[in-house]
């Protein structure tokens, strides 16, 4: 990782840390998925995957995180859990179209894992 890179991490992670402490303060879901968010745009998968985790802990029948939760998981070629979080989403919000977009470019994208474990 480059120097520039590592500050910038440094820089995400000690904001976190102090947002996240501290008498009388709470993290909201929404505190978690955009963090989620920032984690994913620099490609930081692994920490984006906590902190929906995180949220859906909270908030559980919110498709737009277990949407989210779907891109970290097949950034990190976590298949399997990333599809079945997909069709989670458009089970909850079955009339967003970025929801079933996401998850009609999961289906072809991965058919060959599909098609191996008899899914398509």
């Amino acid at each position: 990782m480059g120097r520039i890179a590592l500050i910038s991490v440094l820089v995400v992670l000690t904001t976190v840390a102090a947002g996240c402490g501290g008498a009388g303060s709470q993290v909201t879901v929404k505190d978690l998925n955009d963090f989620a968010v920032r984690c994913s745009k620099s490609e930081m998968w692994g920490e984006a995957e906590f902190r929906l985790r995180n949220a859906l802990a909270l908030q559980a029948d919110d498709a737009r995180l277990h949407n989210n939760l779907a891109v970290a998981l097949e950034a990190q070629a976590k298949l399997e859990e990333a599809y079945a979080e997909y069709k989670r989403a458009v089970a909850l919000d079955p009339d967003n179209d970025e929801f079933r977009r996401n998850l009609d470019e999961f289906v072809n994208d991965h058919r060959w894992m599909l098609e191996s474990n008899g899914e398509e």
